[in-house]
C-alpha cells in the first residue's frame, strides 16, 4: 500500500459513478462527490465569519455587526483573539461575547477592540462577538475587519479574517426640499 502525502488545508474530492448493463429508471441517483479537509490531529483551525445589520444604514443610526468565531480543526485552540479593526468614523463601539472578553475601543487610527477568547474547543459551539456603534453622520462607506489567531498551528489561514463594506446611507424625505 502506497501512503499519500497530502498538505494540511488540501481538500482531497472524491467522486463515483454507478452503471449497468440494465435499464436505469433513476440515473439521477448513479453518482456521487464527497470531500474531506486534510487537517493535523494537533491543528486548530480557526475560522471566523462577520455580518453587519442593518444593511445598508442610515447616517447616525445604529449598527451591529456579529462576529462567529469557530474552531474546525481537530485540537483546541488556545489564547484565541479577535481583533477587530472598525471603521475610524464609527461613534460610541463597544463589544459583548458569549465567551471570554472583549476590551475597549481603543480610539484613533487605527480605532480596534480586541477579544480574548481563551481556549477554543474543536467542534464547540461557535463563539459570538457582538460589535455595536453609531454610523457617521455624513454617508459614505464603512469597513471593518476582523481578523482571529490562536497560539496553536492553524493550517488553514484563509478563514481567519472577515471584512465587510456596509453603504452609509444620507435620510431623504419624499417630499422635496425637505430632506433630513
Amino acid at each position: 500500500m502506497a501512503w499519500l502525502s497530502v498538505v494540511a488545508g488540501t481538500t482531497i474530492v472524491n467522486t463515483a459513478d454507478a452503471n449497468s448493463g440494465t435499464t436505469d429508471p433513476v440515473s439521477s441517483n448513479n453518482a456521487t462527490t464527497t470531500s474531506v479537509l486534510v487537517e493535523i490531529s494537533g491543528d486548530a483551525d480557526m475560522s471566523l465569519t462577520m455580518l453587519a445589520s442593518p444593511t445598508p444604514v442610515f447616517v447616525s443610526s445604529p449598527i451591529t455587526y456579529t462576529i462567529q468565531v469557530t474552531n474546525l480543526g481537530l485540537s483546541s485552540g488556545t489564547a484565541v483573539s479577535v481583533v477587530d479593526t472598525l471603521p475610524p468614523t464609527l461613534v460610541g463601539a463597544a463589544a459583548t461575547t458569549t465567551a471570554g472578553s472583549c476590551g475597549a475601543a481603543t480610539g484613533g487610527s487605527p480605532n480596534t477592540i480586541t477579544c480574548s477568547l481563551g481556549t477554543v474547543a474543536s467542534g464547540a459551539s461557535p463563539i459570538t462577538i457582538t460589535v455595536t456603534g453609531t454610523s457617521p453622520g455624513t454617508a459614505g462607506t464603512l469597513t471593518n475587519a476582523a481578523t482571529v489567531s490562536t497560539t496553536v498551528t492553524d493550517p488553514v489561514s484563509g478563514n481567519n479574517t472577515a471584512t465587510v463594506v456596509t453603504v452609509v446611507q444620507p435620510l431623504v424625505c419624499g417630499t422635496p426640499g425637505k430632506d433630513g
